[in-house]
């Protein structure tokens, strides 16, 4: 039997690494494949022949059968293995030697194998087929977006023309012309070329997920609390009117549509630890970094607070339910590839900051970070999907119902919709899961803090960081305006707010500079300013008076200035000045028509007074040059043309006057 063993490589003689069926699923096959099996297996283990015989009843031929199917390459890139020994598996494809006799008209019946043995004769065909379904380059040609494959089987036959083949030749004598045959051969293509064959047949967005449920353990893995976040921004689909009121008790009112809300999670236990909504069309770096921050700076609501009215206790986030997890850090940092997100401002404050790692996942690529989109779609569907104002999936979801009007009608006020969001994101971070076997993300962080033998490792970032860290502040280099002229001091001016000092207001030579205006988000009167050219701190920067009084945030200065400009641009229903346009307006016309008549009158009069006074006559009454009543002379001779008067010498003035 030594002799034997080169069927089978040293490499593939350890049968654990086969793969095996459950014989329980094999029903009455199941005596069969045992027997066959225990073959290989006697055979493997260097026994007789004659001993397998009498145990299995296979002869020595069928053992050595049987161990080269098992021993065959399959499709999936292993051997075939045990998994050959059942019924009704090829093994090896199927080649055709005969010819393909077949009546004209008739099915497909007996024709086994003829679409391999044509594309033997004509390999250029195959490959033809081949590019157009992988959409591999042609020469002079442009690939469809996705190519039916009855328009594969059409350009099939026009090949097949181009040959010289006739309706007597396989495939043409068939009723389906090889239609089935072809189709099976273009679906078959994925098992060699799965990638492209997705990505041509499904688009690039499942080529994408291939490695999405494939089995392999991460390279990095989370171990314990607070080693790895996930951060993105999720498009809020609701409408909302945003109502701001200012120190004078004035609302501005704005419709918001599909703003974003970003979300910062504990990977390990699940917890949102950090929330932000951004109001803005795209997501920037600053509302980045307010996310982040989110998750470090206390939460510091009031209990009056509006936001807070779905929240009994005010507790919302991780660092409300445990104070000392506020200014905490972490190892790693994952995010997508958005523009916000690999800005400069925001690599570098986080490494500088937190010292964390920074994961940029690939493109498109969202179950890289599953968790977090997870979470959004547990939040919307509980909470802001059920609003009316909702936009819903589409403009074919049937919850969608004019979600401006909806707003208007309802008026849902943002801190409405923050309200429902933090009363969510509350819910999530106390509600029992299956992922943390029964227990909530709040109660698994509260067993890893209390329990020193936890895997949980404090990160707490160092105290200069906490009392002084302007690094998450709005960050905006200005330019120092001011004119020495007509001794205007300098003063620095952003987003509508002039900002002055007294140390800038006498250093008239800074003016044209650049400054770096630090501003916090949560109090525009917090601020303070750096020469960009020499690196001069000029310390805390003073809004103008109208700033100064009420701690606004930097959003709802933001907001407030642009209801502003959009209030200035309205057109009154009573403006002073237009209306006394009109009314002035109203009473010239009603003058000039007066005085066109009036004017129309005295004309005649003059001319007929000159004409009467030419003949010598007395003039008679004015009277409309259209009235009948007047002479033929006078008709025929209106402008006293043929009686041209006599003038005197007296009618030159005296002697004196001649010269």
């Amino acid at each position: 039997m030594s002799g034997q063993k080169h069927l089978v490589p040293a490499i593939l003689r350890d049968t654990t690494d086969w793969p095996d069926l459950d014989p329980s699923c094999l029903g009455d096959f199941r005596e069969q494949y045992e027997a066959r099996r225990e073959a290989i297996l006697m055979y493997l283990d260097d026994q007789s022949f004659d001993a397998i015989r009498q145990r299995t009843g296979k002869s020595d031929d069928e053992v050595r059968r049987l161990l080269k199917r098992c021993i065959a390459p399959a499709p999936d890139g292993r051997i075939f293995g045990f998994r050959a020994l059942a019924k009704h598996i090829r093994v090896q494809p199927y080649t055709r030697r005969a010819p393909v006799l077949h009546l004209r008209g008739s099915g497909s019946a007996g024709c086994a194998g003829a679409l391999g043995q044509l594309f033997d004769r004509f390999p250029d065909i195959r490959e033809h087929i081949d590019d157009l379904m992988l959409k591999r380059p042609i020469t002079g040609e442009v690939h469809e977006a996705r190519i039916r494959y009855v328009d594969v089987h059409a350009t099939f036959i026009r090949q097949l023309r181009k040959t010289g083949l006739t309706d007597d030749d396989w495939p043409l004598n068939t009723s389906d012309r090889g239609r089935r045959s072809l189709t099976e051969y273009c679906k078959n293509l994925s098992a060699a070329h799965l990638e492209r064959w997705v990505s041509s047949r499904s688009g690039a967005e499942a080529a994408r997920k291939r490695g999405l449920g494939r089995g392999f353990a991460r390279l990095i893995e989370a171990r314990r609390p607070f080693t790895f976040m996930q951060l993105d921004f999720h498009r809020v689909d609701g409408a909302s009117i945003i109502v701001i009121v200012d120190e004078h008790g004035v609302e501005h009112d704005l419709v918001v549509a599909r703003w974003y809300l970003g979300f910062l999670v504990e990977e390990f236990h699940g917890p949102v630890v950090g929330i932000h909504m951004a109001l803005e069309s795209t997501p920037s770096a600053n509302s980045v970094l307010e996310t982040v921050e989110s998750a470090l700076r206390p939460h510091e609501l009031t209990a009056g607070d509006a936001r807070l009215r779905y929240t009994p206790d005010g507790k919302v986030l991780i660092n409300s339910f445990f104070p000392e997890l506020a200014w905490h850090g972490f190892a790693a940092l994952k995010v997508d590839n958005a523009w916000s997100n690999y800005a400069t401002d925001v690599v570098n404050n986080l490494i500088e900051v937190i010292g964390c790692a920074i994961n940029f996942g690939p493109v498109r690529a969202w179950w890289i970070r599953s968790l977090i989109e997870h979470i959004f779609g547990i939040l919307t569907a509980r909470g802001l999907k059920r609003l009316p104002s909702t936009y819903g999936a589409g403009p074919q979801d049937t919850t969608r119902t004019d979600p401006a009007g909806q707003a208007l009608k309802f008026r849902i006020l943002l801190s409405e919709l923050f309200a429902i969001i933090f009363g969510c994101v509350r819910d999530y971070n106390i509600r029992c899961t299956e992922r943390l076997m029964g227990g909530s993300p709040v109660q698994a962080l509260e067993a890893a803090l209390s329990h020193p033998e936890a895997d949980y490792l404090p990160q707490p970032l160092p105290v200069d960081q906490r009392k002084h860290g302007h690094t998450f502040w709005h960050i905006e280099e200005t330019t120092i305006r001011g004119n020495i002229k007509e001794n205007v001091r300098p003063y620095v001016r952003t987003d509508r707010c002039r900002y002055h000092n007294d140390s800038l207001s006498e250093k008239y030579y800074l003016i044209g500079k650049k400054l770096l205006l630090y501003i916090d988000r949560r109090d525009v009167r917090n601020a303070f300013g750096t020469v960009v050219e020499t690196g001069e701190m000029l310390g805390v920067m003073k809004p103008e008076a109208r700033w100064k009084h009420r701690a606004y945030t930097l959003q709802e200065r933001k907001l407030i200035n642009r209801s502003a400009l959009a209030s200035g641009a309205d057109v009154l229903d009573c403006e002073p000045i237009e209306m006394w346009r009109k009314e002035k307006g109203q009473e010239l016309l009603a003058k000039r028509k007066t005085q066109r008549g009036r004017k129309r009158s005295s004309k005649l009069a003059l001319a007929i007074a000159k004409r009467t006074w030419s003949s010598g006559t007395t003039p008679p009454p004015a009277v409309p040059a259209e009235d009948p009543a007047l002479t033929p002379t006078m008709k025929s001779d209106l402008f006293g043309l043929d009686n041209i008067p006599v003038m005197r010498p007296d009618d030159y003035g005296d002697d004196n006057d001649k010269s």
